[in-house]
């Protein structure tokens, strides 16, 4: 578990690298950074010092909605989990806050076309392939 909070605590660093600019991206930091699983839209509007109904007419005016945001930044976390680590997909699932891999698993295909696994292989298919040459100085 000490690997899902190093990588929570980057993706946390690159949002405030960034920094939160609009009002998704400041409820996608606050999901990263909430400790208990993902927060509902009340948890988040009290984070933001907002009531609910600003927090969803701050959303339209974006044209977008609580559900997209945290979807998204699912999308996001899911693709870089299954393109940089090994965790099997019932992992990532769990993670993410999937109730099973198979629910994980339908969200994914929604999502990019492809099933996690399938997804998984190609990412991995097409890394660079280290030769000798690159051993010695560095450079895939």
């Amino acid at each position: 578990m000490i690997g899902k909070y190093a990588i929570k605590y980057c993706e946390v660093s690159y949002v405030e690298v960034e920094g939160p600019v609009s009002l998704p991206d400041k409820i996608r930091k606050i999901v990263v950074n909430y400790r208990d699983g993902i927060p509902n839209k009340g948890q988040v509007a009290k984070e933001l010092n907002i009531s609910l109904r600003t927090l969803a007419k701050g959303l339209e005016s974006e044209n977008t909605s609580y559900r997209k945001v945290v979807d998204n930044l699912r999308k996001d976390i899911a693709i870089s989990y299954l393109q940089k680590t090994y965790w099997s997909v019932d992992d990532v699932a769990d993670m993410l806050g999937y109730g099973s891999g198979a629910n994980f698993g339908r969200a994914f295909k929604q999502w990019t076309g492809q099933t996690p696994s399938r997804f998984r292989n190609e990412a991995q298919a097409s890394k660079p392939i280290c030769n000798s040459d690159s051993l010695e100085t560095g450079v895939v």
